[in-house]
């Protein structure tokens, strides 16, 4: 962790260009913990000098047990009064039992196994103090106050949720920090971890600097957070630096990259570009079309709904007859079409099943200067070419095309689930509304345009 902090030093460090702003956060001394007192730590070197072998490596969770067995024996002998002895006999134990693995690494490993781990020693920690654990994925209350804030600022009534956190620790009712827990993952979604965990414990260490308290209390206070990812984890502390002036950011927002980029001028496709996987690297299942096709794609005027249905589509993952019965056969034990009996395959599914195919027909005779040049492969590839509309509507082919998928798609889940009789005109109906509906909004936007 101290490279990656060193590496954001150097990046702030080189675009600040305010050498009284670095002089007096190099003069912020860092907040030291003690740690366990000097009988602890013997008895820990003990049992762990116990438990290794000539060259210092412990190679053998038997031994581990058998070195804290000793240990724990001795001090009951003793009588011991000394809780934190006890509890460190106690912590150890626990690591032994659940988190030395002799085994192969097991990389399906879940999330809240690898928290799980841990939180058994953290309540062992955090025993008879006035901290309290509160995990299961909670969002932090100063991120809702500050969602509350914004909400009564911009008078929005929509609803706002902050990201939710594996553990907060609170202290009389106070959170005094946010712990994140992640499976092993790759380095991109760590680093997003990392910095949502340390934006949370930057919120609270706020709040707690509006509390009433003495300045020299304020200087010395700071947040004391966990990071895990897999059965790697770090700790860290998050302490107040100088706030940056209205003239630090200008200065960072005219400066250059190192490509001569100006900075004010990037967007966030700069940021993302770099850590996209190459298309070469999909699988052939993978849609490919054109930048052109895709535009028209995501500039459509459709239902958000119709997006998904449209991407499962592209994707082969439309949930046909023919794929359910080869996934869960046991649930469904035929892959014949409830409405026909024919076998249902996805094309089967979306356009000829009979009494699909006719919904088709009718959209296209209705909305298509030629009904002919509508086929299957217009509606389950991305758009690669136009289909000519009707010169008196304002909609695109696949504007179309999306609205009879989602009504078909809803009136079809309305007869499975509700025994609603499924009517090929009822279909073309609801798609009708929809694409008149489209066409009034292109047109009202043409007008305010």
């Amino acid at each position: 962790m101290e490279q990656v902090y060193l590496s954001y030093f150097l990046v702030f460090k080189y675009y600040l260009k305010d050498d009284n702003l670095w002089s007096e956060i190099n003069s912020i001394k860092h907040i030291k913990f003690t740690g366990l007192k000097g009988a602890s730590k013997e008895l820990f070197e003990q049992i762990i000098k116990g438990s290794t072998d000539d060259n210092g490596i412990m190679n053998k969770k038997k031994k581990l047990e058998k070195s804290i067995c000793k240990m724990k024996m001795e001090l009951l002998d003793e009588d011991c009064k000394d809780e934190e002895l006890m509890e460190i006999i106690e912590v150890l134990q626990l690591v032994a039992i659940y988190c030395i693995d002799e085994s192969s690494h097991n990389s399906t490993k879940s999330e809240m196994s690898y928290y799980k781990d841990v939180s058994r020693i953290l309540e062992i920690i955090m025993r008879n103090t006035s901290f309290k654990l509160k995990d299961d994925e909670n969002v932090s209350q100063i991120t809702k106050d500050v969602c509350s804030k914004i909400q009564k600022q911009f008078k929005t009534n929509i609803a706002m949720s902050g990201r939710k956190i594996d553990l907060l620790t609170e202290a009389s009712g106070l959170e005094v920090s946010a712990n994140e827990w992640k499976k092993n993952v790759s380095k991109q979604i760590a680093d997003k971890q990392q910095s949502k965990n340390a934006r949370i414990n930057k919120a609270i260490l706020n709040f707690w600097h509006t509390l009433p308290m003495q300045e020299r209390h304020k200087t010395n206070m700071c947040t004391l957070s966990m990071g895990w990812i897999g059965e790697s984890g770090y700790m860290f502390t998050v302490t107040t630096l100088p706030t940056l002036t209205e003239t630090d950011f200008d200065n960072i927002l005219d400066s250059l990259l190192p490509d001569g980029t100006p900075i004010a001028s990037l967007k966030t496709k700069w940021f993302r570009e770099p850590q996209l996987p190459h298309s070469s690297t999909f699988p052939a299942s993978y849609p490919r079309a054109s930048p052109t096709a895709w535009r028209l794609f995501w500039k459509a005027s459709i239902p958000h709904r119709a997006y998904t249905l449209l991407w499962r589509l592209y994707h082969h993952k439309m949930p046909c007859k023919e794929r359910l019965h080869q996934l869960i056969p046991t649930r469904f034990p035929e892959p014949d079409c409830v409405y026909c009996g024919g076998v249902d395959s996805e094309e089967h599914f979306v356009w000829s099943c009979p009494f699909k195919h006719e919904i088709w027909q009718t959209i296209s005779s209705r909305f298509f200067v030629d009904p002919t040049k509508l086929t299957y492969n217009l509606i389950h590839l991305p758009p690669s070419s136009d289909v000519e509309v009707a010169p008196s509507l304002s909609v695109t082919y696949l504007d179309i095309i999306a609205s009879v998928l989602l009504s078909l798609w809803q009136l079809h889940w309305k007869f499975i689930f509700e025994d609603h009789q499924f009517w090929p005109q009822e279909v073309v109906a609801r798609a009708t509304r929809q694409i008149l509906k489209i066409h009034k909004e292109n047109n009202s936007r043409l007008l305010q345009g």
